[in-house]
């Protein structure tokens, strides 16, 4: 693996600091390492008001949830930030402490609600019968149900946290039930992308996607995705492989003779490619969640919604939203 590069949840260039996504799309591995700043004295981390963050994912989910039918999924998110959004404009302490009550109660009956969907819906994935021509696949219908579920999961726990943190941040240190659901589903959605991309026993079947992603530009960074799912293999030795089984041929054009180098591997169809790509992101979204559970919990973590710091907070949030305004001025 590159020198440049070192190993944290997310593969991190040295250089720039910046995540190496394995899908370069706006998503929460973007933006989940703006909400803390590490500050120079002791072990102190600075949390903002991540509200702007919150609105934006909502909007987005909404526009997706809306392309296929989820009722139940639907009712069930809308009840927490419906809740989560009543309590920005609370001002008495009694009722403040209530609607945060609420809001644990409801996300965590949510929260619970999806881990139990999950194993069935991952079951689906593996029964889906592929038909050929068909208009729809099958597979990856399902995999876009189980990624509506998840991607809910973050907006509902994204709700939970902002109103601990409001609340009760240092309660996060002795959380255990919302770090276990985020490993249970990382254990999930990682088993899937290793058998959606055939790698079994620390190494990538000739059959895996993963050959045509590291020798095409398929909108998919291989070294990022071989660091998610924690190959042995990198991206060289899948290189090194093809190569190896390449060969040489003798070619005529007119009087001229040629030698002509040939190298063949499984070409990929764009199903089993959005299937890696959903998943990677999720896979990407889930380690950022848990890495910044991890930094409360480690960390003496205080919570913050107006300073100077909020302000340049809100600014990198909007810089990564070019025309688009969802900062407290335009709330």
């Amino acid at each position: 693996m590159n020198n440049d590069l070192s190993v944290r949840s997310l593969l991190v260039d040295k250089a720039t600091g910046k995540y190496i996504k394995a899908v370069d799309e706006r998503d929460l591995s973007d933006f989940l390492p703006l909400l803390s700043k590490d500050l120079e004295e002791g072990n102190r981390v600075q949390v903002f008001d991540f509200t702007p963050i919150i609105h934006y994912f909502h909007n987005e989910l909404e526009i997706k949830l809306k392309q296929r039918e989820h009722q139940e999924l639907t009712i069930k998110r809308g009840t927490v930030f419906n809740t989560w959004m009543r309590l920005r404009t609370i001002t008495n302490d009694n009722l403040l402490c209530q609607m945060s009550s609420q809001i644990m109660k409801d996300s965590e009956e949510v929260l619970n609600w999806i881990h139990t969907r999950l194993p069935e819906l991952k079951r689906s994935i593996y029964t889906a019968v592929e038909q050929p021509h068909s208009h729809i696949n099958a597979k990856t219908k399902a995999v876009h149900r189980l990624s509506d579920d998840i991607e809910v999961f973050f907006e509902v726990l994204l709700c939970n946290i902002h109103t601990t943190a409001k609340i009760d941040i240092n309660s996060l240190k002795s959380d255990f039930i919302i770090t276990e659901h985020c490993n249970s589903i990382r254990s999930i959605i990682l088993d899937l992308l290793k058998s959606a991309t055939n790698y079994n026993n620390g190494k990538f079947s000739w059959h895996s996607v993963i050959h045509n992603i590291c020798m095409e530009d398929l909108g998919l960074n291989p070294e990022a995705l071989v660091h998610l799912i924690g190959s042995e293999q990198n991206v060289q030795d899948i290189k090194n492989l093809i190569f190896n089984n390449a060969s040489w041929e003798n070619e005529w054009n007119g009087n001229q003779e040629y030698r002509k180098y040939t190298v063949s591997f499984p070409k990929a169809d764009s199903d089993e490619i959005e299937r890696v790509k959903i998943l990677s992101k999720l896979l990407e979204n889930i380690n950022s969640i848990i890495s910044l559970l991890e930094k409360l919990k480690t960390s003496d973590a205080f919570f913050t919604e107006n300073s100077d710091e909020q302000v340049a907070f809100e600014s990198e949030v909007q810089g990564l939203l070019p025309n688009r305004n969802i900062t407290r001025h335009s709330r």
